[in-house]
């Protein structure tokens, strides 16, 4: 799909601002006709050291563990939506005031709109990544929204043509060096995730990506329709196999079909790279039909690897 079609979409990653003053990220998650899913970041105040033109912010999120999502989400309002069996931080379209997309922001920085750094480290990462800037990968987070400061990340969102995921996959795993390579989650999600292939260091600034479909769940069979999902019939715990190079664990929410015919979604970015590379998993979740579903808001649930090297992992 051409950057002139997706420039003014509402997809993942895009910056809203809603007319609470609330400003938020979009989720790519299947939602009521209407609405979006919308994650709040920041929100206009009086005394915040953000700026947004005239305008000062203060953060809602500062990281993205469960305790600080539940807070930044009582800033916005919620909707118990039983396909999820979660409250979901629905927004209406209509109270969006003001948007703009990971592509578009990208073709403004290019264009000159943004800080020299960031046009420095994207000039690193672009050639790097074998896709078209700005046509299949755009900026998000703080760059995009114009609320930046001198130590902002540099945020990607990819939205891959088939096959090409799992190209991009191995070539930020190539890129300058690993930020961070685990992250452990311990409490209401419990799982290890290798997240070196996605948080990079290039000239000393930290550069993240998501890749995501332009649909929302258009790559998860599970999800591929709002209305058409099923409702979650309770809880399960089970082995599973999953076979490696699943491109549809790259992309938000990753999802992977097991060997067994289950289809593993996590509501955790952070687990794609563990479900591409595949292996023999426990996973405990919440069981709807045909899926497993992980990272639940308010549900207790876990995977844990019991077989597999990471045979496709690059070596650091």
């Amino acid at each position: 799909m051409s950057y002139l079609r997706l420039k003014d979409r509402l997809v993942h990653g895009s910056i809203i601002e809603l007319r609470s003053g609330i400003l938020g990220e979009v989720l790519a998650l299947p939602s009521p006709p209407g609405f979006v899913a919308v994650l709040p970041k920041y929100k206009v105040c009086g005394e915040g050291p953000w700026r947004l033109g005239s305008a000062r912010l203060c953060r809602l999120l500062a990281s993205y563990t469960p305790e600080e999502l539940g807070e930044a989400f009582r800033h916005i309002r919620l909707v118990h939506d039983p396909l999820y069996s979660a409250e979901m931080p629905y927004a209406s379209a209509l109270d969006v005031v003001r948007s703009i997309s990971p592509l578009e922001a990208c073709r403004r920085l290019i264009e000159g709109a943004g800080p020299e750094w960031a046009i420095e480290v994207l000039g690193e990462v672009f050639p790097r990544l074998e896709v078209s800037p700005c046509e299949e990968v755009g900026v998000a987070g703080s760059l995009a929204g114009g609320y930046y400061h001198t130590s902002s990340d540099v945020d990607l969102v990819a939205y891959p043509r088939p096959g090409k995921a799992g190209l991009i996959y191995e070539s930020m795993s190539k890129l300058g060096e690993p930020e961070m390579t685990v992250i452990a989650y311990r409490g209401v999600f419990e799982a290890e995730a290798r997240v070196s292939w996605r948080r990079r260091l290039v000239k000393g600034r930290r550069v993240t990506i998501v890749m995501a479909p332009v649909e929302p769940g258009a790559h998860c069979p599970p999800l591929r329709s709002y209305s058409w999902m099923e409702h979650v019939k309770g809880r399960v715990r089970a082995v599973v196999n999953v076979e490696g190079g699943q491109e549809s664990a790259l992309l938000y929410p990753p999802c992977v079909r097991s060997e067994d015919g289950r289809y593993i979604i996590s509501y955790e970015y952070n687990l794609a790279g563990d479900l591409y590379e595949g292996g023999v998993f426990e996973v405990e979740g919440l069981y709807s039909g045909r899926a497993v579903l992980l990272a639940v808001r308010g549900e207790h649930t876990s995977i844990r690897r019991l077989k597999g090297n990471h045979s496709r992992a690059i070596t650091e």
